[in-house]
């Protein structure tokens, strides 16, 4: 299966709407996709260990000052 030709128009092309739809389908938890939540979870969590590291580093930077 090629995602890419899934998301494209019908002249070929990628849209943004088509790229949008589908994120918005995968990233569902009520979809039918099977995955329930996990993608938007695996994402967020990634998110929020990156801000917290962000933070954490920025709150040390500021102790040391």
């Amino acid at each position: 299966m090629n995602i890419f030709r899934i998301l494209s128009s019908y002249d070929g092309s990628i849209n943004e709407p088509n790229v949008s739809a589908f994120l918005a389908y995968l990233l569902d938890p009520y979809s039918n996709h099977g995955i329930a939540g996990l993608l938007l979870q695996k994402i967020l969590g990634e998110f929020l260990i990156k801000e917290k590291t962000f933070f954490i580093t920025l709150t040390r930077k500021r102790i040391k000052k």
